[in-house]
């Protein structure tokens, strides 16, 4: 790509440098030498860095322009990307680990999104294998400013800078909005900014482990990654006895 799509370059810039979680995903990694299974792989956060550390990664990332920049990042890595919807793809390979970092299960349709991937994670999981899934949890509302405004992430595209600083985070239901102002800046200045909202599903330990569970699934290992006053969390589920 000549020129960048600013889709991906603002998931670059919000997505793309978070790291707090990568020791999890590298442990989880360690010793496994068959190909490691990623769902909602964005631009290769998580799954450029894994083939950088020598495994195998196949990743699943349904947004065409995202994964088309993914491809292209991967160059010579053992990263295989493919442009598929977690909740719908069907998989004749099988795997030892698949993984679901950065809040995929918040962002999918609601429960039965999350069940339709449960369902997708047990269907190639083999009988001793992990699927892990990582989330946001205990998320509170709260308003940032001077004395308690998070560092901006930013980036440099296509001659620009890039910033988005988070402002404010709602909860209200079912429903969690993060809030962030968006700069685009050159060396004359701001050239355009504007609120972005991103809309996340609050999910609970205790819920997942029940939609998972009709999937055959059940929670083997609890792992939690603390960023920024953000609790994460990494639920590990392998294949019930009875599956």
């Amino acid at each position: 790509m000549s020129t960048m799509p600013e889709r991906v370059i603002w998931h670059d810039v919000e997505c793309g440098g978070y790291d707090a979680d990568m020791a999890l995903w590298l442990s989880l990694c360690a010793g496994i030498r068959t190909p490691v299974l990623e769902l909602g792989a964005g631009t290769g956060r998580v799954a450029l860095r894994l083939g950088r550390n020598g495994h195998h990664v196949v990743a699943v990332e349904r947004d065409p322009q995202l994964a088309e920049v993914l491809h292209t990042r991967a160059g010579d890595l053992p990263v295989d990307v493919m442009c598929a919807d977690v909740t719908t793809m069907r998989l004749s390979a099988t795997y030892e680990l698949v993984i679901a970092p950065m809040q995929l299960v918040q962002v999918l349709e609601g429960q039965r999104g999350r069940e339709r991937m449960f369902e997708t994670a047990a269907a190639v999981l083999r009988q001793r294998g992990r699927f892990a899934v990582a989330f946001a949890e205990n998320v509170r509302a709260m308003t940032f400013g001077p004395g308690n405004a998070p560092e901006a992430d930013v980036v440099v595209r296509n001659g620009l800078t890039y910033m988005s600083v988070p402002v404010a985070v709602t909860c209200g239901g079912k429903r969690i909005e993060v809030v962030r102002q968006r700069q685009v800046l050159q060396a004359a200045g701001v050239v355009r900014q504007a609120l972005h909202r991103d809309q996340l599903y609050a999910v609970t330990r205790e819920a997942l482990a029940h939609e998972a569970r009709s999937a055959g699934l059940t929670v083997a290992e609890t792992r939690a990654v603390t960023s920024g006053g953000v609790e994460y969390v990494a639920l590990v589920f392998r294949r019930s006895r009875r599956s």
